[in-house]
């Protein structure tokens, strides 16, 4: 089992996926890219629960959509672009 964590709203989440759905990512050369990994999430309609970090650093169970998590990561990410572009 492998966990993911990303930014949901402005608290840190987590989900555990089977390793099956968590793989090394490559170009379309098929060659490896270091330190980026792709991940199988499946049916965006697919409901999971995801522990969300408090203000009281306990984790609440929080039901999202597969389409909810793959939101909020793409939206990391591009924050993240966003800050290191020159």
């Amino acid at each position: 089992m492998i966990e993911l964590s990303f930014r949901w709203k402005e608290a840190w989440a987590s989900l555990i996926l089977p390793e099956e759905n968590v793989f090394q990512s490559i170009t379309r050369k098929g060659e490896y890219i270091d330190g980026r990994l792709d991940v199988i999430l499946g049916d965006p309609e697919e409901v999971r629960t995801v522990s969300v970090l408090q203000e009281d650093n306990t984790y609440k169970p929080t039901p999202m959509f597969n389409r909810t998590i793959l939101s909020a990561i793409n939206k990391s990410k591009q924050e993240y672009l966003r800050s290191i572009a020159v």
